[in-house]
């Protein structure tokens, strides 16, 4: 027997989305293409401008330098800067590296789901996972600041 069940959408929660971690990283990252040799990007100042938790962003930020993506230097002309060049970067690697894998469900993980076997949209949200990969490592840092319109400005200090 089959049941209709009305369902309610809302743009909002039909859209598969980023977090606010990959989204203030991404933004971080993306500054600090924009600033230039020999200097550091002032976290706590990028924090400001931007109106994020300093907080928030010293979590995000240590993923980051975990994954070797940033590299970090004390005191107080200290900051952060790329460790890799911005064409290398991938949006796959940054999301991997704040979060983890990324998905449209988590039941494509292996013994997630107590209907598993039995799942008939298994396999396509199998598929999907892998064109959203497939998606985000074909754009770098580099390559979403040349097709973006938005002029990158930073906080910089002098290393």
């Amino acid at each position: 027997m089959f049941y209709i069940i009305p369902l309610k959408y809302e743009l909002d929660s039909t859209m598969i989305s980023i977090s606010r971690q990959v989204d203030y990283g991404l933004q971080l990252l993306l500054a600090l293409c924009a600033i230039e040799e020999n200097t550091y990007l002032s976290l706590r100042e990028f924090a400001r401008d931007r109106k994020i938790s300093f907080l928030f962003l010293q979590k995000i930020v240590r993923k980051l330098r975990v994954a070797g993506l940033v590299d970090a230097q004390k005191g107080a002309h200290g900051g952060y800067c790329l460790s890799v060049d911005p064409a290398s970067i991938t949006l796959k690697e940054i999301v991997e590296a704040i979060e983890g894998m990324y998905g449209p469900v988590t039941c494509i993980k292996e013994g997630v789901c107590p209907v598993d076997i039995a799942c008939p949209s298994k396999s396509v949200f199998s598929f999907v996972q892998q064109d959203i990969v497939a998606a985000m490592s074909a754009y770098s840092l580099e390559k979403m600041i040349q097709l973006s319109n938005v002029s990158y400005v930073s906080t910089k200090t002098a290393k």
